[in-house]
């Protein structure tokens, strides 16, 4: 198996009203030319968990992070207006929890982390703020909670 050294939070950037299935997801990956779900793992918002594409697979998720990261994604990340918002319900939370301990018996070392938290150190800071996000995916702060 390739080296893993990000295991890398997502959201699937739909509205918190909106259902948002596996299917779907899969189907508008391939929309985009990839050849399914980009991900390791789906999370829906009744916390049950999907698996996309094999642990052993390169991904498609993060430009430059796809050969050495593991992805998971939950249903959600919007408010009902279209702004970021932490829509985790409490059963994905615990999915979430379970999908990352999964992972991390695969990865030990693996860093989890954000997708926001991938964008560039514009001020060469050593921090990724607020400011410098390109995305807000997946709109909680991961690196508090993990």
């Amino acid at each position: 198996m390739r080296e893993i050294k990000y295991i890398v939070i997502h959201c699937s950037a739909t509205k918190e009203t909106v259902d948002y299935s596996f299917s779907q997801l899969v189907a508008d990956h391939q929309r985009r030319g990839f050849k399914t779900c980009g991900y390791n793992i789906y999370i829906k918002r009744n916390g049950q968990t999907y698996l996309g594409r094999n642990f052993g697979e390169e991904l498609a998720h993060a430009k430059g992070y796809n050969d050495n990261s593991f992805a998971i994604c939950y249903e959600g990340g919007l408010d009902p207006s279209s702004s970021p918002k932490d829509t985790r319900t409490p059963q994905q939370k615990q999915a979430l929890i379970s999908a990352i301990l999964f992972c991390k018996l695969l990865a030990p070392n693996a860093e989890v982390l954000g997708h926001r938290d991938l964008s560039p150190d514009v001020d060469g800071d050593g921090q990724i703020e607020p400011n410098e996000w390109l995305k807000s995916c997946p709109c909680f702060n991961v690196k508090d909670e993990f």
